[in-house]
């Protein structure tokens, strides 16, 4: 059976892609997730920078996550999702259990979050980049 890990915009650590063995690391912009939660271009850039900066080669897709699931090389298999700190995208990731069979892994802590919650992204990163 195939393992793929899925990863997620709020845990892109990279510890989490040698704790076990992966057949392959997927990332999806999904845009059902982008419509509900919108993402500046500035954020999708970052995303994509930090995805093609990880230590393992990751596959990115954009589209829905089932019919990628579906017809990609990871179906049929076991799909692992870091557990998102964003209680929104646990809903979304949560909504798509009927189609996509998802093994949930423990978060990880990697960055210290902020004391203040930042609704822009620039606060958020000019907080956290002493840590890298």
């Amino acid at each position: 059976m195939k393992k793929t890990l899925w990863l997620q915009p709020d845990d892109l650590n990279p510890d989490v892609l040698t704790a076990q063995v992966w057949d392959e690391v997927v990332y999806v912009f999904d845009p059902t997730w982008l419509a509900k939660r919108p993402h500046s271009l500035k954020q999708i850039q970052f995303i994509y920078e930090a995805v093609t900066a990880l230590p393992l080669p990751v596959t990115i897709y954009r589209g829905y996550p089932a019919a990628i699931f579906d017809t990609a090389a990871a179906a049929p298999g076991k799909i692992a999702v870091v557990e998102p700190r964003d209680c929104e995208l646990r809903q979304h990731l949560g909504s798509l259990q009927s189609s996509i069979q998802i093994t949930w892994l423990p978060r990880s802590t990697w960055l210290q979050s902020p004391d203040q919650p930042s609704e822009r992204f620039f606060k958020y990163w000019n907080a956290v980049k002493k840590q890298i």
